[in-house]
């Protein structure tokens, strides 16, 4: 399985535009790339992260844009949000395209510890199909990352959602660390979304003494990334798998080039 690394690892440590570089200096070719800020999402920003990508001969797959900053709004009951926040949208599928990603990851509509109104899936389904068909537009499919703090904190709403559409436009990421947030299993959602997985990203943890997890770099914690990596293949998966870790797990980019090494080692 190709192993990569999102630039999200590198948050507050390297601007992105730096990322390239020390991601290929870890030794992988292959990468994800999270925007940060909306001056990231600006043609002529795009134009230069272009530029670093190439000369470091990097392959994109996904682009991730913070969660907070527009997301929210695509889905919102006021029609000047949501036209506001498509503008952004397209801006991050325009830099995908330029980049040659093949997903956009989602966070998705949000929950905010349940106070957030009008989340119900027959009304959401249709802004996802519009998202989805614009994400198309710019060649690239639109991904529903599960995500603790969203409504796709639990395999279900996937499942309910794709049936409120009618289709199976919309893909989805894997992520590990914002299952067990969640208080999930990773492998409830391999086994509800089956081959609708299209990207995964990879955080280790461990329990903590106190309630909850701790999170862990991959091969520090509990996580069994060999067992979820077959599980997926059975299931069809033919993706990579994106080591996105908080900047603060590790000390040094040694550190963080091993982890890498040690996916690159386990995983079929």
């Amino acid at each position: 399985m190709e192993v990569g690394i999102s630039t999200a690892s590198l948050f507050r440590r390297a601007y992105t535009e730096d990322a390239p570089a020390l991601l290929r200096g870890a030794g992988t070719a292959f990468c994800e790339i999270f925007l940060n800020t909306f001056s990231e999402y600006e043609p002529g920003y795009i134009d230069l992260l272009c530029e670093r990508v190439a000369a470091q001969n990097l392959r994109v797959l996904a682009v991730h844009p913070q969660s907070l900053q527009f997301e929210p709004q695509l889905f919102s009951i006021y029609d000047r949000q949501r036209e506001d926040a498509l503008m952004f949208y397209r801006k991050i599928l325009h830099a995908g395209q330029k980049l040659g990603a093949k997903y956009y990851v989602l966070h998705g509509s949000a929950t905010l510890g349940g106070a957030a109104k009008n989340i119900q899936v027959e009304r959401l389904a249709k802004h996802y199909q519009l998202l989805c068909d614009t994400a198309g537009e710019y060649g690239l499919t639109l991904t529903q990352e599960n995500v603790s703090w969203c409504n796709s904190q639990t395999p279900d709403f996937g499942l309910r959602l794709q049936e409120q559409m009618g289709n199976r436009d919309l893909k989805f990421t894997l992520d590990c660390k914002q299952a067990r947030r969640a208080g999930q299993e990773p492998m409830a959602f391999i086994e509800a979304w089956g081959d609708q997985i299209v990207h995964w990203h990879l955080c280790d943890y461990a329990p903590n003494p106190a309630g909850g997890h701790q999170w862990r770099m991959p091969g520090q914690g509990v996580c069994d990334f060999a067992a979820l990596a077959r599980a997926l293949r059975a299931k069809g998966y033919r993706g990579a798998a994106m080591l996105e870790v908080y900047s603060d797990m590790y000390s040094d980019l040694d550190e963080l080039a091993a982890s890498y090494d040690y996916l690159r080692n386990i995983l079929p």
